[in-house]
């Protein structure tokens, strides 16, 4: 199997300058099972498969839906393929071919879950240290990465500062709080439908609209 080149950063890309608020974002589940990611009563995702507490909510890997779409979903990389393509990059940087076998599988086990931009981007959630209320902001942030242009991170800033500048032992503390919130509150308005959605305008991610593309 190919690798898509067109989710890989290009030397004609540049950092995504548009506002994405209408476009959504998305994220990967480690089961294809339907049943098993919503819960039976609310109808809403299990928070489990938001993301795992062992995951970093800090700075939580989405996709921009569009160019990236559920059909890539299923990349899988090996062990040997994240120690050379799970690494942020520059948007035009030149990036070898993942190879399949060595770098990457196929992982038909995962189904997926959407979420509009707007409904979490400059938001604020609440929560707790302790028994003390705060609030933390959530940021979406475009976050290429060798593997993926396309890739997005969820970032937080909290009265401490942003989350993943905090001290390792405090930002850990705050990290599992947020999470605790974050996670039920995106479990609620996000779907495992994939919506209507918008195709970026290519002079939001090219550096010149008249280059001519590379895949």
């Amino acid at each position: 199997m190919n690798y898509p080149q067109e989710i890989l950063p290009n030397p004609n890309y540049k950092f995504i300058d548009c506002n994405l608020s209408q476009h959504f974002l998305i994220r990967f589940t480690n089961t294809s099972n339907v049943d098993d990611i919503l819960d039976p009563v609310s109808k809403n995702i299990k928070v489990e498969h938001i993301c795992s507490p062992k995951e970093r909510i800090e700075d939580l890997s989405m996709s921009l839906l569009g160019i990236y779409n559920e059909q890539h979903i299923i990349l899988d990389f090996t062990q040997e393929g994240k120690a050379k393509f799970m690494h942020y990059c520059e948007p035009d940087a030149s990036v070898e071919m993942p190879l399949f076998g060595t770098d990457f599988s196929i992982n038909n086990n995962r189904h997926f879950w959407c979420i509009l931009i707007e409904k979490i981007d400059n938001k604020n959630f609440d929560y707790t240290r302790g028994t003390t209320p705060f609030i933390a902001k959530c940021l979406v942030q475009h976050t290429p990465m060798k593997w993926n242009f396309w890739h997005f991170s969820l970032r937080w800033t909290t009265d401490l500062g942003p989350l993943q500048n905090l001290e390792e032992n405090q930002k850990k503390t705050v990290a599992k709080r947020i999470a605790h919130s974050a996670r039920a509150l995106i479990a609620q308005m996000a779907s495992i439908v994939k919506p209507d959605h918008p195709l970026i305008e290519e002079h939001c991610y090219f550096k010149n609209i008249a280059t001519q593309r590379m895949y």
